[in-house]
């Protein structure tokens, strides 16, 4: 600045700009808790806390953008559905769904993803567990003989499971063993036929819970070449 010069620094403009810049960060990365009594779409910066008296559904923020970021926690009695017409919700337990539902106290967190899917991700809570039966499967001696002795299967690669195993022989004691992964969940064991004029056949059942991606294996280890199978009741928590 020359001498003899002055200059007027208009500081209110100055503090207005700085708290401009300080509430867009703060709606950027922070949620202020907007409460809800109905359906209603749910704003970014906002967590929706749906406390209505009944079932509602929160839509996702219709302008879809990598710097948004929403929630919505389940302040109700009642199951809350929450859905999205833009994007895609993607992260443990929702992946690829584009509706979800909260039980009560339940809460989702989600921000917009970059790439060229608009992903809602999904950054913290959890929505309700949708518990689902598999179809009762049968694996008969021929199973066995073509899978060098063995079958196996994954129930889901992104869900923990619980499967129920029957082994069972009608003619024949057969022994079998049980593998999750490289570790033996039983001893090698027998299933012995069944008694002379008994109306059911022998069988032997354990249930296993297995972690998401784990992969189970059943091993013939010896006994009669046929009269057995095993059968497998599956549900996907």
């Amino acid at each position: 600045m020359l001498k003899g010069e002055s200059k007027v620094h208009d500081i209110g403009t100055g503090f207005q700009s700085l708290g401009e810049d300080i509430d867009a960060v703060l709606t950027k990365y922070l949620l202020r808790v907007v409460e809800h009594t109905a359906s209603a779409e749910a704003k970014s910066g906002e967590l929706f806390m749906a406390n209505g008296e009944a079932e509602s559904t929160v839509t996702a923020p219709v302008a879809w953008a990598t710097d948004v970021t929403w929630g919505v926690w389940n302040h109700t009695n009642f199951p809350v559905k929450v859905k999205s017409t833009v994007g895609i919700f993607n992260g443990d337990f929702v992946n690829t769904k584009t509706e979800i539902t909260l039980a009560p106290l339940q809460h989702v967190i989600f921000t917009g993803g970059a790439g060229v899917e608009k992903l809602w991700l999904l950054i913290d809570g959890e929505p309700r567990l949708e518990t689902k039966f598999a179809a009762l499967a049968t694996y008969a001696e021929s199973a066995f003989t073509v899978g060098g002795g063995k079958v196996s299967g994954q129930p889901s690669a992104t869900r923990p499971s619980q499967v129920l195993f029957t082994f069972i022989t009608e003619k024949f004691t057969t022994t079998f063993e049980l593998k999750v992964g490289s570790v033996a969940i039983t001893p090698t064991f027998y299933v012995a036929p069944p008694t002379v004029g008994a109306a059911e056949p022998g069988f032997y059942t354990i249930t296993v819970d297995l972690n998401p991606g784990e992969i189970w294996e059943a091993f013939k280890i010896g006994g009669g070449a046929e009269g057995f199978e095993l059968k497998t009741t599956t549900r996907i928590k």
